[in-house]
């Protein structure tokens, strides 16, 4: 273990010793900086809203949240498929003070042994194989180019019965992955419970750094295993720091809280939605201009019968004290309702008044809608909260 640096999401510095070494190692990565302050002592802040622990160098950046863990685990779980921190990962062993990585680790750990303790999930694979007997098919060209009119061996193409399929492989490299991640120590339960899951899996080949994920698809023979996979993809794909950044190399569990609200927002929404309005998320692409030079990405446009009925944004900040909203998410609304035709759009903030507030914009007539949560609030709370905000934007469509 590494020398460990304390970086709070909240940007708030508590003066630190360490060395220009130190520091330069710290300023050399894209995710903290350092600066001097008169006394000495190095003030340390993130350069965006992350929580977990990254390992540059021989330091540990463990990057605390704002917002309780429980409430951060409650939004990646929710956020990755509905998954149930409380009622599956044992929250309750763990506190503030354990941090964001131990915490996902023991999640991980534990939707892993409840998939793998049905059996470790079995398929088949294509192989060539050099054979006596023939089994599926002959290759006849190799048979041609490699038999010699031999009648034996043959070259042959079957259908193996294996556990070294898409699941299990994901699976099995994300155990290991979270097992060489910064902030999870040698002594930890988590590391344990991760231990004893990837040795049910001997003869799974892990997935190659640097290589893309497999694929797979949710079916009746996998379901068991999708809570798991789900976690799993998270450790693998962007959030989790295992490549380089350009000059930087980093190793370690790191997730940016603005795309965890945003993910959990938007499956929320989009879970009410379904139940209330019928429709889907629309996935095409929004621009502002006839030539289509200006894209726009909102994070959820909600369509019916092929046309877009609403759109939100979801906005990992806090709203101004006197007014609702913040000046850009405003402006950057208007953008989307122009481009869409629609009336209305409507902001999802993390925190702030607790009555919407509208803004009426000139001519045009297009309300712009800001909204807030209370991620303090227990889960239930949370989402009751997300669901009466769903309902008056459903009225308001009627």
């Amino acid at each position: 273990m590494g020398v460990v640096v304390r970086v709070s999401e909240t940007g708030k510095c508590h003066p630190q010793h360490l060395t220009a070494a130190d520091a330069s190692v710290i300023n050399g990565c894209p995710y903290a900086t350092a600066k001097q302050a008169p006394d000495g002592h190095w003030l340390v802040k993130p350069t965006r809203p992350k929580v977990g622990a990254v390992r540059v160098g021989h330091l540990d950046l463990h990057f605390s949240p704002k917002l309780p863990l429980k409430r951060v685990l409650f939004m990646l779980g929710y956020g990755v498929g509905r998954i149930d921190w409380d009622a599956h990962a044992g929250s309750d062993s763990l506190g503030d003070a354990d941090g964001l990585v131990p915490a996902f680790a023991n999640m991980l750990g534990r939707q892993a042994k409840q998939a793998l303790d049905q059996g470790v999930l079995q398929g088949y694979r294509t192989a060539d194989a050099t054979s006596t007997v023939l089994r599926g098919r002959l290759r006849v060209t190799d048979q041609m180019q490699h038999g010699m009119g031999r009648p034996v061996p043959l070259e042959i193409r079957h259908d193996e019965l294996t556990t070294d399929i898409a699941e299990n492989r994901i699976l099995r490299t994300a155990l290991e992955r979270m097992l060489g991640a910064a902030g999870l120590h040698r002594d930890d339960e988590a590391r344990k419970l991760l231990i004893r899951q990837l040795l049910r899996l001997p003869g799974v080949t892990p997935i190659p750094r640097n290589s893309g994920m497999p694929h797979w698809s949710e079916n009746r023979r996998n379901r068991r295993y999708v809570p798991a996979l789900r976690l799993a993809e998270l450790v693998l794909r962007e959030r989790s720091i295992e490549q380089a950044e350009g000059s930087f190399t980093g190793n370690g569990f790191l997730v940016d809280m603005e795309d965890v609200f945003e993910d959990f927002v938007c499956l929320a929404f989009a879970d009410e939605f379904t139940r209330t309005l019928g429709g889907r998320r629309r996935t095409a692409k929004v621009h502002l201009d006839t030539a289509g030079h200006l894209e726009l990405k909102p994070d959820l446009t909600w369509e019916r019968g092929g046309k877009p009925i609403a759109v939100l944004d979801a906005k990992y900040m806090w709203e101004r004290k006197k007014i609702g909203g913040t000046r850009d998410a405003i402006f950057q609304m208007l953008g989307y309702c122009t481009s869409l035709g629609l009336e209305r759009g409507h902001l999802i903030y993390a925190a702030g008044h607790q009555d919407a507030w509208t803004y009426t914009v000139g001519a045009s007539g297009i309300e712009i809608v800001c909204h807030s949560l209370d991620l303090d609030l227990e889960p239930a709370d949370v989402l009751a909260r997300i669901r009466h905000i769903a309902t008056l934007i459903c009225d308001s469509l009627s």
